[in-house]
């Protein structure tokens, strides 16, 4: 199951991201087992929200504080705060996360992939990946 849900977040971020990877973006600190890392906080935020990785880097989406989250694609120029969901089945991760819990994709195509959280989007809580 886990691998159809990477499967899928990663045809999800095929359709979301752009041609090209673009400058800038902050490189996210990694984990033991070398994944980046993009936390999810308690303040409702994605940090670092603008991030930049290598071209097939595993990312993952960790939530810390009491917040729940979740992370959903969205396409450049779409109103994500509308976007149903483009991680079908299930909507993203497919649940709310508690703290300490995380969701990974591998991104193995060059681009700019973009991405919110559904339960905070009225805050905005959006962000974005510059893979290569």
């Amino acid at each position: 199951m886990a691998a159809r849900v990477a499967a899928l977040a990663l045809l999800a971020l095929a359709v979301a991201g752009c041609a090209d990877g673009g400058g800038g973006g902050v490189v996210p600190e990694r984990d033991a087992e070398g994944r980046y890392v993009v936390l999810l906080t308690a303040d409702n935020t994605f940090e670092p929200a603008d991030a930049r990785v290598p071209l097939g880097s595993t990312v993952v989406w960790r939530v810390v504080g009491a917040n729940l989250h979740d992370v959903d694609g969205y396409a450049p120029g779409e109103d994500y705060s509308t976007v149903s969901s483009m991680w079908d089945p299930p909507r993203g991760l497919g649940r709310l996360m508690a703290e300490g819990e995380e969701f990974e994709a591998t991104l193995d195509r060059k681009g700019t992939w973009l991405f919110f959280c559904h339960n905070h989007h009225y805050e905005e809580m959006k962000g974005r990946i510059r893979v290569g």
